[in-house]
């Protein structure tokens, strides 16, 4: 599958103001670690800690020195990179681009 269409790359305001990148519809609880995996190695971030609760998974990440969660929801599904920081944001951004041209 390739990235184009592996990705949404929709970005949308939280309610904490920070951003957040949809990137994919097409995973599942248990595909979640795997897809992970392979945007950390992307972007060589490192996971900081990993929780699970019933309908959500949240690994907090580092990429490129700023913190982001990066989430599973069951509903609706999606794969998300959450920004936990106004630097973030901007990283965010980058991101959304360099995956718009993988």
């Amino acid at each position: 599958m390739n990235n184009k269409s592996r990705y949404n790359l929709n970005i949308i305001k939280m309610a904490s103001g920070n951003l957040c990148l949809e990137l994919t519809d097409k995973i599942s609880w248990e595909s979640f670690p795997k897809e992970a995996e392979r945007l950390l190695k992307l972007f060589n971030g490192k996971v900081t800690s990993k929780a699970d609760a019933v309908d959500i998974r949240v690994w907090k990440i580092i990429i490129k020195g700023k913190e982001f969660n990066l989430t599973f929801d069951d509903f609706p599904v999606m794969m998300s990179l959450e920004s936990c920081t106004n630097d973030g944001n901007l990283e965010i951004e980058k991101i959304k681009n360099y995956l718009k041209r993988k």
